[in-house]
């Protein structure tokens, strides 16, 4: 009994293909540049744009020109992927067709979500660090959740905070503190660990939870 193949109209990221299939949605974008951005781009480095593309198409599910704009910011912003993690991504969704398609629609769902154009980079970062094997599948739609959640202003000052020791602000810290980000710090619970990112605005005392202190790293260093 032969080996089915792969559905091609899910699997297929040929840069070309691509250009064929997504020309029409893309430019209602009024990009004069998207031809040879196309040939050229990152978006090369993205293996799951063309599949994308495809889901949308078959589906109807996403054509407004919000979602086309994140999708742009998305290519435009694509992540540098390591050549060797690339094809190996790459392949998985050639042999796997129902990888291929699952993994679009969850990226779709994603960026439709993502309720400020400039979180969109932050997150093209996040799933290039998937492609590169140094987050999973669950710690990407983990952080996905976190920057869909959080102010962009909130996620500046916590990059400021970790990268540059500017203090927060007590707004800054609520906000981070509202969706889990960051805590009060009591030095009777528990001693400070030489990882712990922390501060004080006045009185207060506040420690950054370690997925806080992950995501950062990941995408600002």
């Amino acid at each position: 009994m032969g080996k089915n193949k792969p559905d091609k109209e899910v699997t297929n990221i040929d840069v070309e293909e691509i250009k064929s299939q997504s020309v029409d949605i893309l430019a209602n974008l009024g990009e004069v540049a998207i031809d040879s951005f196309l040939k050229e781009g990152p978006i090369k480095d993205i293996p799951i744009i063309g599949t994308m593309v495809n889901v949308m198409r078959s589906g109807k599910a996403i054509k407004d020109f919000i979602f086309m704009k994140k999708l742009e910011e998305f290519v435009f912003n694509g992540p540098n992927i390591n050549s060797e993690k690339g094809q190996q991504f790459r392949e998985k969704m050639e042999r796997d067709p129902d990888f291929a398609k699952r993994t679009a629609t969850h990226l779709i769902v994603i960026l439709d979500r993502i309720d400020e154009l400039e979180k969109i980079p932050i997150f093209a970062k996040i799933f290039g660090s998937y492609i590169n094997g140094i987050i999973d599948q669950e710690q990407m739609r983990r952080f996905a959740s976190v920057i869909n959640r959080t102010l962009l202003a909130d996620i500046i000052a916590l990059k400021n905070l970790k990268i540059n020791q500017q203090p927060l602000t007590r707004e800054n810290f609520y906000g981070l503190e509202g969706v889990g980000l960051a805590s009060v710090y009591h030095s009777i619970t528990r001693p400070l660990e030489a990882e712990d990112v922390h501060g004080e605005i006045g009185e207060l005392h506040f420690v950054i939870n370690p997925t806080a202190v992950q995501l950062i790293k990941i995408v600002f260093e």
